[in-house]
């Protein structure tokens, strides 16, 4: 891992530490969403989408689109 972190620095032309100081923030904010996104995965498998639920929604905004020429 640390030879790619200082690769990874190299190509920055920064140094490992300030490379790691830029990367942390998005890093710590990341986390949650794929926290949430496991879990909407989880509730979508234990909560299946019935094929039929939204196909009159889609159908109807498939439709709407190409009727008003909007969506191209």
């Amino acid at each position: 891992m640390l030879r790619g972190l200082d690769e990874a620095a190299k190509v920055a032309r920064t140094t490992r530490s300030e490379l790691l100081r830029m990367a942390m923030p998005h890093r710590l904010t990341a986390v949650p969403w794929r926290r949430l996104a496991v879990e909407d995965r989880a509730g979508y498998e234990s909560n299946p989408v019935d094929p039929d639920e939204f196909g009159g929604l889609i159908n109807a905004q498939g439709t709407g689109a190409r009727d008003t020429g909007r969506g191209r």
